[in-house]
């Protein structure tokens, strides 16, 4: 899911969740504007993302957001039925390139899910320097 824009209203809220509740059995990635901040903290935005959007949603497993320059990631295990054990782990990653030389040259990080595994690895690409 998608959702450009750094500021959300309870409507806004509201048609995320239910678009994540009607899709409830898939994976689900949330991308945004502004999320994490340079430490890995949550940004004021992204608090209340985590809070009305991330943390209620089972399915979200992912969190791409840009905004700051920098790249970081941060992990949180979720006890979504309340039972003191963590049944999903939340991957949630930043990365903003262009403040980097030559706005980044050209830097790419791709994600490769492996289904059959159940793993992914986050390989990085320089197009500058590998002559693309």
């Amino acid at each position: 899911m998608y959702i450009g824009g750094i500021e959300f209203s309870q409507e806004d809220y509201d048609w995320m969740n239910g678009v994540l509740q009607t899709y409830s059995s898939r994976f689900a990635v949330l991308v945004t504007h502004e999320y994490l901040n340079v430490s890995g903290g949550r940004t004021s935005s992204g608090a209340k993302l985590y809070k009305y959007v991330v943390k209620p949603n089972p399915n979200i497993q992912l969190v791409f957001c840009g905004d700051n320059y920098n790249s970081v990631r941060r992990v949180d295990k979720m006890d979504d039925d309340g039972d003191g054990v963590a049944e999903r782990t939340v991957f949630q990653m930043m990365a903003n390139y262009q403040d980097l030389t030559n706005g980044g040259n050209g830097y790419i990080r791709f994600l490769e899910f492996d289904t059959q595994a159940g793993n992914h690895r986050r390989p990085y690409i320089f197009p500058v320097f590998a002559g693309l």
